[in-house]
């Protein structure tokens, strides 16, 4: 079909739709516009960039959106490794190692030289991805815009939660990633989260953040 739109959605879980029978790509085709979903469940932002390279390799998009994840997938032992096998022996060290890892990952996807639509799922965008061209933040938070009195927590758990308070001495950081976890349970029955998953966002959910890239991005 000439003239056929053509968008290519990668991300995480929130990419693919977890906690929904429908993703965001299922809306944006009902629009008559061809999205391929290269999305993958626990994906870090390197599983994005090769996602993304590949699919390049072989198809031309018009629009490229990303929903961007936890930094911390992209450490080193990756979701597996326990906290402190990472080093992160208190909480601002983490802060600090996360926003590292965030800003390295964003060079990357930089390096695509294709303009990439994001926006921040489990984990919130970093204020520095002005700075890379390529990289057009549209949404900072998908929780916090769903439910703008929600703020996001720090830290988000892609890791074992029993294995990592297991191997913890730090009380006061065990209380404050406490504090982050319990700050997700808040979404419990919000409209657009359930109690089942308040992790990922449910069909309505999708459905309006669907409305705001086809407002933001290929909407004419």
């Amino acid at each position: 079909m000439a003239g056929l739109i053509k968008v290519l959605l990668a991300g995480d879980s929130w990419g693919v739709g977890q906690g929904s029978d429908k993703s965001i790509s299922d809306f944006i085709n009902k629009d008559g516009i061809q999205c391929d979903n290269v999305s993958k469940k626990g994906g870090s932002h390197r599983d994005i960039f090769n996602s993304i390279q590949q699919a390049l390799l072989t198809q031309h998009y018009d629009y490229i959106v990303c929903i961007l994840t936890d930094p911390l997938r992209d450490s080193q032992g990756g979701i597996k490794v326990t906290l402190q096998k990472a080093g992160f022996d208190n909480y601002e060290t983490i802060i600090d190692v996360l926003s590292r890892i965030q800003k390295k990952e964003y060079k990357l996807l930089n390096s695509l030289n294709k303009k990439i639509y994001c926006l921040g799922g489990c984990f919130p965008l970093h204020s520095d991805i002005e700075e890379f061209e390529n990289l057009i933040p549209i949404c900072v938070s998908i929780p916090e815009y769903l439910n703008p009195s929600w703020k996001h927590p720090e830290v988000f758990f892609s890791i074992s939660w029993d294995e990592t308070v297991e191997k913890l001495n730090d009380i006061e950081l065990i209380n404050q990633l406490i504090k982050d976890y319990d700050k997700w349970q808040e979404l419990k029955e919000t409209e657009y989260f359930d109690e089942e998953d308040p992790w990922h966002p449910n069909e309505l959910g999708y459905q309006k953040i669907y409305e705001l890239v086809k407002q933001r991005v290929y909407s004419t």
